[in-house]
């Protein structure tokens, strides 16, 4: 079955998730995480602004994207067994593109990646205290960028933010990607609250 998405809309597909844990267990189906990669199968045109100017989607078919854990489903299509979700283009994290033996994530938008530096491992008071029990850092690195956020007059305003920043966010700030081990923050660059300056 092909399909013809409209709009911003793109068709995924997740890459089956890990059925066997680092401990070897085996993990049953309906415990599995789902996957926060996918391959695009399809495109809608693009976002068409008020003044009629068309802005195309970035995204286009065969590319590997990351989405988050708990993207916004628009519709899920079962076809010969497989699982095809409609979703925004909005709700794309990155591109994954793989360049000889190394892999560059592009940033959709006006996205901003980030690493949280870690919180303190000790109280003020001497008392060491787990990771667990750690409030997570408002502090963290800038990894990478987004090209930037386009307004409805079709405008491309690039981001104030650069790789190399250090990022203050706010203690709610959501978005956490797990990606290889290593846990990122994705957020819009209008969420981050400041920067820190030398």
């Amino acid at each position: 079955m092909q399909f013809k998405p409209i709009s911003n809309l793109i068709v995924i597909k997740r890459e089956q998730s890990d059925s066997t844990s680092k401990g070897g267990i085996i993990i049953p189906h309906t415990a599995q995480q789902k996957s926060i990669r996918a391959q695009v199968i399809a495109t809608g045109p693009g976002k068409t602004l008020d003044n009629g100017v068309l802005i195309k989607n970035s995204v286009k078919e065969n590319d590997t994207v990351i989405i988050g854990q708990y993207t916004d489903e628009k519709i899920t299509v079962k076809d010969d067994g497989q699982e095809f979700i409609f979703i925004q283009e909005i709700d794309v994290l990155c591109v994954v593109e793989q360049i000889d033996d190394s892999v560059r994530l592009n940033l959709i938008g006006n996205l901003v990646m980030l690493k949280r530096v870690d919180s303190d491992a000790i109280s003020k008071g001497g008392i060491i205290i787990p990771e667990s029990a750690r409030p997570k850092s408002i502090k963290a690195e800038v990894v990478a960028v987004g090209p930037g956020r386009i307004y409805d007059s079709g405008m491309l305003v690039e981001p104030s933010v650069k790789v190399g920043d250090i990022a203050i966010l706010s203690k709610w700030a959501a978005g956490d990607v797990m990606i290889d081990g290593t846990e990122y923050t994705f957020i819009r660059e209008t969420e981050i609250m400041g920067v820190y300056e030398d």
